[in-house]
């Protein structure tokens, strides 16, 4: 890979997740529903991912309303989101083949989705990282660059997730 492209793609992000960490926000535990802003993918609406959490890696999960193992894993996303917050930022990234917002929200709201969300139009963010299906879950450095990527939640990705944890607790 080019280091042009590299470099487009460790810069670039998308304005509208950080305006969704923004005003998304997730009702308490005993509440019955959890709310999240559409977002829309645009190339003409990015910004750099530092911008968007920080210093801190981002997981990125690719998700569909039609995967039945992205249903499944909803709780542990969660459950890994909540631990991590410090010092991952999380961001569900939708790419079903057609836009529907009413489908879409009302996945989001039936199943709790927890996570500040985007709808990848054209699936660009995801031929960007090169994402195959889903559940697909890349992990960036703050500066956009893959560390590693996981189909599904597993023993490997908490342990890396554990990982970084553990070194930013070091750095405080």
């Amino acid at each position: 890979m080019s280091n042009a492209k590299l470099e487009k793609r460790s810069s670039i992000f998308i304005l509208y997740f950080f305006l969704s960490s923004i005003l998304s926000f997730s009702v308490s535990a005993n509440a019955e529903t959890t709310t999240s802003m559409p977002l829309i993918f645009s190339v003409d609406q990015l910004t750099p991912l530092n911008k968007l959490a920080g210093n801190r890696p981002v997981l990125i999960e690719f998700w569909s309303t039609t995967c039945a193992v992205c249903k499944v894993q909803i709780p542990a996303i969660a459950q890994m989101a909540e631990r991590f917050k410090d010092t991952v930022y999380f961001l569900g990234m939708n790419i079903d083949t057609k836009f529907n917002q009413k489908r879409i929200e009302g996945y989001i709201k039936k199943y709790r989705y927890p996570l500040p969300w985007g709808f990848d139009t054209g699936r660009m963010l995801a031929r960007m990282y090169s994402v195959p299906g889903t559940p697909t879950h890349v992990l960036l450095s703050p500066t956009g660059v893959e560390i590693d990527r996981f189909h599904e939640i597993s023993p490997e990705l908490i342990a890396k997730l554990e990982s970084i944890n553990a070194i930013a607790m070091v750095r405080q």
